[in-house]
């Protein structure tokens, strides 16, 4: 599984100092589009929403990607 942010989502990542552990969450292939992904850091609690999967396939097999938006805003995409 491959996790993409979007610009927002990257730029809020980043922000709040979580970029390198929110790339290497590993999510499980169940996600779907619309899911909330909120990584805890402490108290606080940064929501992002998964907006697209993608199954990416090459010569050495399939690998899934997610894609990552923030604020998340169901139903918006």
């Amino acid at each position: 599984m491959k996790l993409v942010l979007t610009r927002s989502a990257r730029l809020e990542a980043e922000r709040a100092g979580i970029a390198t552990r929110i790339e290497s969450v590993a999510l499980p292939d169940e996600c779907a589009t619309g899911d909330l992904v909120s990584l805890k850091d402490g108290t606080a609690s940064h929501d992002f929403i998964v907006i697209r999967r993608r199954w990416i396939v090459t010569e050495e097999g399939a690998t899934l990607e997610l894609t990552l938006d923030h604020p998340p805003r169901p139903g918006s995409r």
